[in-house]
């Protein structure tokens, strides 16, 4: 094999477990979105997913907490943008999502490392008003109201993440 097929080996081993962390942390995201009684804040706005492969925006969803997008990089490797809302009414929750993030990528949870696909510099701490002007602005977003699922116990989503 040459070095040229080695590396889009690498590049698509590598993409194919960032597109699994990112779906593990979207079902830890869903089933927190779900437990929140209050129904305004289980709204939220989807892209749908597109395959990796296109440059650009391959899935996000926004709520007034949370925020998670896979992309495409140009330089042909996926990553991933998160954040949430700083309201400390919901902090355990967000603390939930945000160790999901990092426990899901870390080396130990992956055979190949994708610790460096998370792409922090763009944190995003006003989910609430990203949320707004998405919606307002909305051309490729859908809106979707995740249903509401009583959790029994917080130790449960302590096992997801």
């Amino acid at each position: 094999m040459n070095k040229q097929s080695l590396l889009k080996t690498s590049i698509i081993d590598y993409n194919q477990a960032v597109v699994d962390a990112h779906n593990n942390i979207l079902k830890v995201l869903l089933t927190l979105i779900a437990s929140i009684e209050r129904q305004e804040m289980r709204y939220t706005l989807q892209r749908q997913f597109k395959p990796l492969g296109e440059t650009g925006i391959v899935h996000e969803i926004i709520s007034p907490l949370f925020y998670l997008r896979l992309q495409d990089y140009c330089n042909g490797k996926a990553e991933i943008h998160y954040g949430y809302s700083n309201s400390t009414s919901y902090s355990p929750l967000t603390n939930v999502f945000a160790r999901a993030v990092y426990s899901q990528t870390s080396v130990e949870k992956t055979n190949v490392n994708i610790e460096d696909c998370i792409r922090a510099e763009r944190f995003i701490a006003n989910t609430d008003e990203l949320y707004e002007y998405i919606d307002e602005t909305r051309k490729f977003h859908t809106f979707y109201l995740i249903p509401y699922r009583k959790q029994r116990k917080s130790k449960k989503l302590m096992q997801v993440a």
